[in-house]
C-alpha cells in the first residue's frame, strides 16, 4: 500500500469517527438519555469505537472490557435487539457487572461488516430506568444503517487500495507495490551491507516462463493461469520473508534480495531455476513441466535508477538468446 493510500485511509477512517461522534449526540439529543456509544466485540473483548460527548466516565473511546456479562456480549451472541428497561427487576441482568456498576437501562443493536457477519453493537444506556426503552429501536436501527454503510465504504477503501499494488491472479505485489516498497528493501538492505562488506545493498533477479505463449496456445488460458499461481508460490518459497516477489507482468517476475552476496545471489538463481524445473505444474491428463530463464545482478546504492531494469531485462534476454532455462548476470548492474 502506498504512503497516498494509506493516507486516503487515514482520511477515510477520520471522516467515519467524526460522523460517529455525531450520531452518537444526536441520539443522546433526541433520546434524552445521557449515554450512546459503538463498540466492536471479539470473542476476548469489546473496544469501544466511539462514544457520545457526554457518555458518563463508564465509557471512553479505545477502552477494552473483557467478555464477561455483557450487554453488548449477549447482542453480538444473539445477533439480535437487547431491550432492558430495569435491569434490576430482570434475573439475568440482576446481578451483571454492568448492572452492578450502574447501568440500568439499555437498548443495543447489532452491527454488520459488509459481508454480514457481525461486527461490534450500537447502544444507549442510562442510570436509571427507563421505561419501554425499545420506542427507540426504529431510530437506533437507522443509525446502524449508516455505520454499515460507512464500514462498507472503508472496506471499499481497502480493497481499492490493496488492488492498485497487488496482482489479482497470483496475490504478488505488481509495479506499483513494489515501488512502494523499494525504498523501504533499499533502507534494509544498505543496513545489512554495512555490517558485512561483502554483501550488496540489493540482489535482483527477472525471470521468465520459458515458452508461455506456448503453453496458452496449447492447454488453454486457464492452464496458463494455473502455471503463473504455481510459479509464484514457487517462488515464494523459495525465498526469505525479507525478499520480495512481484509479478512484473504477462509472465514476467522480479525478486528483490536485500543484503545478499553476489555468490548467494547466482546460487539463488540456480537454484530457482533447477527448482522449476523439478516441480511440474500437477495438471491432467499428466503433469506439465516448464522451464524459466533468469538475470540476475547486484545493486550496491541505496537508491535506484531507472536503467537497472534495463540492463536486469537484457542479461534475462542473453539467456533467452542462449537457449532458454538457463542464468545470466553480472556483479553489479551499475
Amino acid at each position: 500500500m502506498t504512503a497516498q493510500d494509506i493516507k486516503l485511509l487515514g482520511e477515510l477512517e477520520d471522516h467515519a469517527q467524526k460522523q460517529w461522534n455525531h450520531l452518537l449526540n444526536m441520539l443522546c439529543q433526541v433520546t434524552g438519555l445521557p449515554g450512546a456509544y459503538f463498540s466492536r466485540c471479539d470473542t476476548e473483548n469489546m473496544k469501544i469505537l466511539a462514544t457520545s460527548d457526554g457518555c458518563p466516565p463508564l465509557t471512553s473511546p479505545g477502552d477494552k472490557f473483557p467478555i464477561c456479562d455483557l450487554y453488548c456480549e449477549h447482542v453480538m451472541k444473539t445477533g439480535s435487539v437487547l431491550a432492558v428497561d430495569n435491569a434490576w427487576e430482570e434475573p439475568l441482568w440482576a446481578n451483571g457487572r454492568e448492572t452492578r456498576v450502574g447501568v440500568l437501562s439499555y437498548l443495543g443493536l447489532p452491527v454488520r461488516q459488509p459481508d454480514g457477519c457481525l461486527f461490534g453493537t450500537l447502544c444507549i444506556y442510562d442510570l436509571v430506568s427507563q421505561d419501554h426503552i425499545h420506542q427507540w429501536q426504529a431510530l437506533l436501527q437507522s443509525v446502524v444503517n449508516i455505520i454499515e454503510s460507512d464500514l462498507n465504504l472503508l472496506e471499499l477503501g481497502k480493497t481499492l487500495a490493496n488492488d492498485s499494488v497487488t496482482d489479482p491472479l497470483t496475490n504478488l505485489l505488481n509495479r506499483r507495490g513494489m515501488e512502494s516498497r523499494l525504498e523501504e528493501l533499499l533502507s534494509l538492505g544498505g543496513r545489512l551491507a554495512a555490517k558485512s562488506p561483502d554483501k550488496m545493498v540489493l540482489g535482483l533477479m527477472m525471470l521468465d516462463i520459458d515458452r508461455f505463449k506456448q503453453v496458452n496456445d496449447t492447454y488453454g488460458h486457464i492452464t496458463g493461469d494455473e502455471l503463473l499461481c504455481h510459479f509464484s508460490a514457487l517462488l515464494r518459497d523459495a525465498v526469505r520473508k525479507e525478499d520480495l516477489v512481484v509479478r512484473w507482468g504477462g509472465e514476467e517476475f522480479l525478486v528483490l534480495i536485500p543484503g545478499i552476496n553476489l555468490k548467494d545471489l547466482a546460487g539463488l538463481a540456480e537454484k530457482v531455476r533447477l527448482l522449476a524445473m523439478a516441480s511440474p505444474l500437477p495438471a491432467t491428463p499428466e503433469p506439465l513441466t516448464f522451464t524459466v530463464s533468469v538475470g540476475y545482478g547486484g545493486w550496491n546504492r541505496t537508491s535506484m535508477d531507472p536503467e537497472v531494469m534495463e540492463r536486469l531485462d537484457r542479461h534475462l534476454l542473453r539467456a533467452k538468446e542462449l537457449g532458454r532455462n538457463r542464468c545470466c548476470g553480472e556483479p553489479l548492474l551499475q
